[in-house]
């Protein structure tokens, strides 16, 4: 399921939970190498780019975050962090990991999100 499935009351639920996950995602360094706007090198494909930071960083965010990431995932599943561990396989987990990652409305939040936590932003006028 993504984040921008999530239909009516359920929805102030959802974001109560995920809320603080998602700031101490934000606050991550891996998370802000994902996301900075890098110059490319002549010719560098802006995909290869892009897939490289994600290879690079992905991995330490989710070991770093893993239990963050759970509560997001089962809090868009409508399910306990108990229940959504119980049921997860690797693929599943992939899966789920994968379908969030596309879902445009949670890259936005995550996006603002990180530039709110970003420390310029925290000193800016």
């Amino acid at each position: 399921m993504k984040l921008s499935d999530v239909r009516g009351e359920r929805g102030f639920d959802v974001m109560a939970d995920i809320i603080a996950p998602m700031c101490r995602i934000a606050k991550s360094n891996y998370l802000s190498s994902i996301l900075q706007r890098d110059k490319l090198k002549k010719g560098e494909d802006p995909k290869a780019h892009v897939l490289g930071k994600v290879e690079r960083h992905l991995p330490n965010l989710i070991r770093e975050h893993h239990g963050d990431v759970v509560a997001i995932l089962a809090s868009i599943e409508g399910v306990s962090t108990e229940e959504y561990m119980e049921s997860m396989t690797i693929m599943s987990l992939y899966n789920d990991v994968y379908e969030l990652l596309a879902d445009e409305s949670f890259l936005d939040f995550l996006s603002s999100s990180a530039a709110t936590m970003a420390p310029e932003s925290l000193t800016s006028a």
